[in-house]
C-alpha cells in the first residue's frame, strides 16, 4: 500500500512537471468561449492609448468575434476584435453608441496557420489613429480617429471566442493574449511577439499564455484561464469538452519560444572598451529620430572620451507614437607607460649598447626586434623607438637618441722590424691624442730593446670623446754576427740551475761584467756590475715565469750573451 502511494505521488509530480513544461494553446469548436473577469483598468477610453494582441489559427470563413466586450449590435458600445470573410477587423465604439471606428485587414488570414494579431489605438491625444498589425506588418490604418469620447463600455467584461450575448462564436485556436495600457510601436510588437512575457512588464494589464493542461488529454478539471500578470484577471471556460484534440488545451505550434528579455526600442551598438586617445563610433537603431547626450541628432556619433563615460540617446517615431532611450558606458583603458632604459646615451663607433623597455606586454622595436631588451651597435647618431601593447591592445611608445662618436684611427710606427737581441728600437703612435703602450709607457714615442720576438701594441685615445683604438707591430729579434764571432766566450758561460726557484749561479765570467735581467715583454727589471768570475743572483722575489738574462762579458756589447731562464 505504501509503495502504491509513493508511485501515485511520483506520477502526480511527473504530470505536474509535464504540465508546466508544455507550451500549449486553447482550441475553440464554435460552441465554447472564455469569460474574463471584470477589471476596471481594462475599461479602455478613447482618450488613452491601448494595445490588444494575440495569436490565432483558423480556417473558418464565417463571421466571428475573437474578443468582445459589447452585448448588442445597437448601440455597439465597446471593443470588438474579430474576423469577417477571413479578414481580421478592429472596432471601437463609445458609450453613446453613435460614434465608432471600424477597420479591417486588406488580406485574408484564415489559412489554417498561426498568425500574430495586434490592434493598437493611440488615443485622442495623438492624431495618428488606430492600427491593425498581422505578423508584425501593418494591415490597416485609420488616421485622426479622435472624434470618440469617454470609455468604450465601462463595467463590461470581455468574452474570448464569442460576443458577450453568446453569438458570433469562433472556431480555431488562440495563444498569448495580452492587454496593454499603451500603444505598442511596430518595433515592440515585432520584438515581443515570438517570446513569452515575464508578466510584470511595464503597462501590461493582463497576460494569458495558455500553458495549462496536458495537450489533447483529459483536462476536465482545468476550466480556468490563468492570468500570469499581477492583476490575476482569470477567465472561466464555458462549453469546452476538455478532452481530445478539439475544444481543449492543445499543443501550440506557434513560433513562440523562450522568454522575452528587457525590450528597448532603442539599441546602441559600438565598442564599449577603448584605449586612451582612441575614438569610438556609437550607432543607435530602432527609431527614426535621435537625440544624444552630446547634443547630436545623428544616428551615429564619433566620440573620444578621456575617461569612463556614459553616453545616452533618446529616440522616437512621430507617426507611430514610439519612443525610447538607451545608454552605453564606454570604459577607457590607459595606454601603457613605457620606461626605456639605456646602458649609456653615447658611445664610440664599433661599440655596443643595451636598450631595455618595460611597461607593456609585447613590444616592437624599429629594428624589427620583439624582445624587451636589445643590443645594438650604431655607426652614427641613431634614434631607437619602440611600441608597446597591452593585453587590450592599447599602445604606448618611447624612443631614445644615441650619439655616436668616431673612434680614432691609430697607427703604430717602428724604426726597425728586425733587430739584434737587446738593440734599441723606436716605437711611435699616431691618429689619437694620448697613447699607452703595452710595456706601460705613456710617452710618445718610446724606445724598446727586445731580447726575443715581441708584439708591441699601442692604445690611442681621443681626449674629447674618450674613444679609443689600438694598433700593434711585431719586432723580430735575431742573434747578430758579433756574438757568433765570440762563440768560444759564449760557450764558456754557465748559468745554473735553469729552471731555478730562488738563486742563479753565473760562472766563467771575464773581466768587468754587466748583468741585466729582463721580463717577458722586454722591460729591464735588474741591472748590476760584477768583477768576479762567479756570481750568485738571489731572485726569490720574482714571480714564476720566463725571463731573459743578458751578460755583457768584459762590459762589451759585442761580447754580450743572452740566456732564456725560467723561474719556478
Amino acid at each position: 500500500m505504501k509503495k502504491c502511494k509513493t508511485f501515485a505521488l511520483l506520477l502526480s509530480l511527473a504530470i505536474l512537471i509535464n504540465v508546466k513544461a508544455q507550451t500549449n494553446a486553447l482550441h475553440f469548436d464554435g460552441n465554447d468561449n472564455v469569460k474574463l473577469a471584470y477589471n476596471a483598468s481594462m475599461d479602455y477610453s478613447t482618450g488613452n492609448p491601448f494595445t490588444i494582441e494575440l495569436w490565432f489559427r483558423t480556417s473558418t470563413g464565417s463571421s466571428c468575434e475573437f474578443l468582445s466586450n459589447i452585448i448588442n449590435d445597437i448601440p455597439a458600445k465597446g471593443i470588438v476584435i474579430g474576423m469577417i470573410a477571413g479578414k481580421p477587423y478592429f472596432y471601437t465604439g463609445n458609450s453613446s453608441g453613435v460614434n465608432s471606428v471600424y477597420m479591417t485587414c486588406n488580406n485574408t488570414f484564415n489559412d489554417g496557420n498561426w498568425h500574430h494579431l495586434a490592434c493598437v489605438s493611440n488615443g485622442n491625444s495623438n492624431a495618428s489613429g488606430m492600427f491593425i498589425y498581422v505578423d508584425g506588418n501593418v494591415q490597416s490604418v485609420v488616421i485622426g480617429a479622435n472624434n470618440l469620447t469617454g470609455p468604450f463600455n465601462s463595467g463590461a467584461s470581455y468574452n474570448l471566442g464569442s460576443r458577450n450575448n453568446g453569438s458570433y462564436f469562433y472556431t480555431g485556436s488562440f495563444d498569448e493574449l495580452r492587454f496593454w495600457s499603451k500603444a505598442l510601436c511596430p518595433a515592440e510588437i515585432i520584438g515581443r511577439k515570438n517570446c513569452h512575457l515575464v508578466g510584470n512588464e511595464s503597462q501590461l494589464l493582463a497576460y494569458y499564455n495558455f500553458n495549462q493542461g496536458v495537450a489533447s488529454s483529459n483536462n476536465t478539471g482545468i476550466n480556468t484561464l490563468i492570468d500570469s500578470s499581477p492583476a490575476a484577471v482569470t477567465g472561466s471556460l464555458t462549453g469546452f469538452i476538455l478532452n481530445g484534440a478539439t475544444s481543449n488545451w492543445i499543443a501550440s505550434t506557434t513560433s513562440i519560444s523562450g522568454t522575452c528579455g528587457n525590450f528597448n526600442l532603442i539599441s546602441v551598438s559600438g565598442q564599449t572598451t577603448i584605449c586612451s586617445g582612441a575614438s569610438v563610433t556609437l550607432t543607435a537603431s530602432g527609431s527614426s529620430q535621435y537625440t544624444w547626450s552630446t547634443g547630436s541628432n545623428a544616428s551615429s556619433i564619433i566620440v573620444v572620451p578621456s575617461t569612463n563615460t556614459v553616453y545616452s540617446v533618446n529616440g522616437g517615431t512621430a507617426t507611430a507614437n514610439c519612443s525610447g532611450s538607451n545608454s552605453v558606458n564606454i570604459s577607457v583603458m590607459p595606454s601603457p607607460t613605457m620606461n626605456l632604459v639605456s646602458s649609456q646615451s653615447s658611445l664610440c663607433s664599433g661599440s655596443t649598447i643595451s636598450l631595455s623597455i618595460s611597461g607593456a606586454n609585447s613590444y616592437t622595436w624599429n629594428t624589427g626586434s620583439n624582445s624587451a631588451s636589445i643590443i645594438v651597435a650604431p655607426t652614427s647618431n641613431t634614434v631607437y623607438s619602440v611600441v608597446g601593447s597591452t593585453s587590450l591592445t592599447c599602445l604606448g611608445n618611447n624612443s631614445i637618441s644615441i650619439s655616436v662618436s668616431p673612434s680614432p684611427t691609430v697607427i703604430i710606427s717602428v724604426s726597425q722590424l728586425t733587430v739584434c737581441a737587446g738593440s734599441a728600437v723606436a716605437l711611435s703612435g699616431s691618429g689619437a691624442d694620448t697613447y699607452s703602450f703595452s710595456n706601460g709607457a705613456t710617452t710618445n714615442p718610446i724606445v724598446v730593446s727586445p731580447l726575443i720576438n715581441t708584439f708591441y701594441t699601442v692604445l690611442g685615445t681621443n681626449t674629447l670623446s674618450g674613444c679609443t683604438a689600438t694598433s700593434g707591430v711585431l719586432i723580430s729579434v735575431i742573434i747578430c754576427n758579433g756574438l757568433q764571432n765570440n762563440s768560444a766566450v759564449i760557450s764558456d758561460l754557465i748559468i745554473s740551475p735553469n729552471p731555478f726557484t730562488q738563486q742563479l749561479t753565473i760562472k766563467n765570467l771575464q773581466g768587468e761584467n754587466s748583468i741585466v735581467l729582463y721580463n717577458a715583454i722586454g722591460q729591464a727589471i735588474l741591472e748590476t756590475k760584477v768583477n768576479d768570475k762567479e756570481y750568485v743572483l738571489s731572485l726569490e722575489y720574482l714571480e714564476q715565469g720566463v725571463y731573459f738574462l743578458k751578460v755583457f762579458m768584459n762590459g762589451k756589447e759585442d761580447q754580450a750573451v743572452t740566456k732564456k731562464i725560467i723561474k719556478q
